[in-house]
């Protein structure tokens, strides 16, 4: 059986391996549902029994080429297109694929231009990933979990924070797994973000939710990426402090991921010293 040679091939590499069988017709029909939908709920509590018996956090799961192949199958037959039938994309990018459900970004439905599928999709994507995670309880459940919402700005972050507050205050029984209030995970070291080189206000993101908050990102070579100069946009900016900028461009990415035995972070000091006396040098010139 196939379960047999892939537990032999985890065993060799020493991984642990847990295989379950079930009757899904049995229970679709037992409890009345579809197929699919026994299907999935068994599917859901095997990797849960899974999870707690090696005393897991969380459960990574992904797609394998049967999935691919089982995906075009059912478009087949159901009808579809040359797109549809092209089953799974591996990478839809940012903003997805116009007219594929499921990978397209908030809004993007609604537009026939780039740019504002571009404008739009990156931080409502991350606005509503985060009002999902954080309203349904799984920073809750998993305390040690962090996660990065990034390559959308942080500038949203304070209303966004303000606004769930207000919504927990009126509207908490239709979020029973949250145990704490938003703004609290926000600020705490479970969540970061990262910030455009040319953003401001970063002094308002910083005073409402924390210093730690924040991350720098290149965004290289992303099309729209201001290089080679984005750091020095940082560094130019007047609304941080320069210890806050040495936060935003290194130690807070040093801390959210527990990076350790790193040599003195001095780049940036050396990098503004070299600005200064090129600043120098043209006054100079000039």
């Amino acid at each position: 059986p196939r379960e047999v040679v892939i537990c032999n091939e985890q065993q060799a590499f020493g991984w642990p391996f847990v295989t379950e069988r079930g009757d899904v017709r049995a229970r679709a029909a037992g409890e009345g549902r579809s197929i699919e939908h026994a299907a999935r709920l068994s599917r859901h509590e095997f990797f849960e029994r899974a999870r707690a018996q090696m005393s897991a956090d969380v459960v990574a799961v992904g797609h394998t080429r049967d999935d691919q192949a089982e995906t075009f199958l059912l478009r087949l037959l159901r009808g579809a297109g040359p797109r549809g039938l092209s089953a799974m994309h591996p990478q839809t990018g940012h903003d997805g694929v116009l007219g594929v459900s499921g990978v397209m970004g908030a809004g993007s439905e609604r537009f026939r231009k780039y740019v504002y599928v571009h404008m739009t999709a990156f931080p409502f994507e991350l606005m509503i990933a985060m009002m999902h995670m954080i309203g349904e309880g799984v920073f809750d459940r998993y305390p040690k979990l962090k996660v990065g919402f990034m390559e959308g700005g942080a500038g949203w972050l304070p209303y966004w924070a303000e606004r769930f507050d207000e919504h927990i205050e009126k509207l908490a029984p239709q979020m029973p797994e949250l145990k704490r209030r938003p703004s609290d995970i926000i600020r705490s070291e479970q969540i970061t973000l990262t910030c455009e080189s040319e953003e401001t206000g970063l002094d308002r993101v910083f005073a409402a939710n924390g210093e730690d908050t924040v991350m720098y990102a290149s965004d290289y070579c992303h099309w729209d990426c201001h290089f080679p100069y984005s750091v020095k946009d940082i560094i130019d900016g007047k609304d941080l402090s320069f210890a806050q900028k040495e936060k935003l461009l290194g130690k807070n990415a040093i801390e959210f991921f527990e990076l350790k035995n790193l040599p003195q972070p001095r780049a940036l000091k050396i990098a503004r010293q070299s600005w200064d006396n090129e600043g120098q040098k043209k006054a100079a010139t000039a």
